[in-house]
C-alpha cells in the first residue's frame, strides 16, 4: 500500500517550466528500519522526496562514498573520571577503526577549553597515542567545541563533513550560550551525531541545557543521538554511528527555485522505515 502511494506522489510531482533549466537540490540521509536497522539496498522505486508538502521529481538516488572528515569531540572534564581511560578511549578507538575506508579524522577534548589532540589523519594507528593520555580535569565546554569543532571539520575541503561528540553532563563552562553555539555548529557541519553518557551527576538546569543542545545538532542536522548511563557501554553505540557514517545516502530532486530554506521529507515504502535527513544543498 505505501509502493503504491510513494508511485502516487511521483504523478504528483510539478514539472519545471518548460525551457528553465530545473533547480536540482541533494539531500544526504540515513534509511533505518526497526531497532535502528540500517537499510542498505534502497531502490529509486522505494523512496519518495517531499519538499514542504510537495512532491517533487527524483533525479537520482546513490549511496553517499563522498571523502569523510570526521571531527570526534571527547568530553575530558573531571567527571568523567577513571572511567576516560579505562573504558572511553578504547572503544573511541574501536570506533576510529570502524570509520569508512579513506576517511579523515581528527580528534579533539573539551575540558576547560575545545583543544586538539589529533590533527586530520587517515592513519587509524595515529590514534593510540592521544587517546591513551586523556586525563579527566576542570568542568567541560562542549558548546564551545560544538562550534568551533564544526569550524575545522568545515575547512577539510571536498569532504563532506562530520562532528561526532562523547560528553558528559558535567559543569559548562563554555563562553557562547547554548543558541548560538547550535546554530554556529549547524551552519558548517553537514551532520552532527552525539554520545551522551549520563551518570546522574548533572544538576536540573545543566542537565536541560545538555538535552536542548543535543537534540537541535542531532535532530536538525539529521544526525544520530545515542545514550548510556556509563562509559562501559560506549563502544557498542559508538560502532553504530560509525556504521551510520558508511551508510548514507544521496537524493537529489528537481527543487522549487523560490524556496530558499525548504523543508525536505524522504518517505520509504518499506516496513517501519523511516529516513533522517540532512539540510539540503542546491546545486543549481
Amino acid at each position: 500500500m505505501l509502493a503504491i502511494s510513494l508511485s502516487s506522489l511521483l504523478l504528483l510531482a510539478p514539472a519545471p517550466p518548460e525551457g528553465e533549466p530545473p533547480t536540482l537540490r541533494t539531500v544526504s540521509f540515513v534509511a533505518e528500519a526497526g531497532k535502528g536497522r540500517l537499510l542498505k539496498d534502497l531502490q529509486p522505486t522505494d523512496v519518495a522526496v517531499l519538499e514542504n508538502g510537495t512532491a517533487r521529481e527524483i533525479v537520482r538516488l546513490e549511496r553517499d562514498e563522498r571523502p569523510l572528515a570526521v571531527l570526534v569531540l571527547i568530553d575530558t572534564s573531571e567527571q568523567q573520571g577513571s572511567g576516560l581511560r579505562l573504558n572511553l578511549s578504547e572503544a573511541l578507538l574501536a570506533f576510529v577503526a570502524a570509520l569508512p575506508d579513506g576517511a579523515r579524522y581528527a580528534l579533539w577534548k573539551t575540558s576547560d577549553r575545545p583543544t586538539r589532540l589529533l590533527d586530520f589523519t587517515d592513519d587509524r594507528d595515529e590514534a593510540k597515542e592521544p587517546l591513551k593520555r586523556l586525563f579527566p580535569q576542570g568542568g567541560n565546554t562542549f558548546l564551545d567545541g560544538l562550534a568551533e569543532g564544526a569550524q575545522a571539520v568545515l575547512k577539510q575541503e571536498g569532504a563532506r563533513s562530520a562532528l561526532v561528540a562523547v560528553t558528559g553532563t558535567a559543569a559548562e563552562f563554555s563562553s557562547r550560550s547554548r543558541e548560538r553555539a547550535v546554530e554556529e555548529a549547524l551552519h558548517k557541519a553537514d551532520v552532527i551525531h552525539v554520545l551522551q553518557i549520563d551518570e546522574g551527576q548533572a544538576d536540573l538546569g545543566a542537565r536541560s541545557d545538555y538535552e536542548w543542545a543535543i537534540n537541535q545538532v542531532t535532530s536538525r542536522s539529521g544526525g544520530r543521538r545515542e545514550y548510556t548511563l556509563t562509559s562501559m557501554a560506549a563502544r557498542k553505540p559508538l560502532l553504530a554511528i560509525a556504521d551510520e557514517l558508511a551508510s548514507g545516502w544521496r537524493l537529489t530532486y528537481v527543487s522549487d527555485p523560490a524556496l530558499k530554506r525548504p523543508r525536505v521529507e524522504v518517505q520509504l515504502a518499506r516496513p517501519e522505515a523511516r529516513a533522517r535527513v540532512s539540510p539540503p544543498k542546491e546545486e543549481r
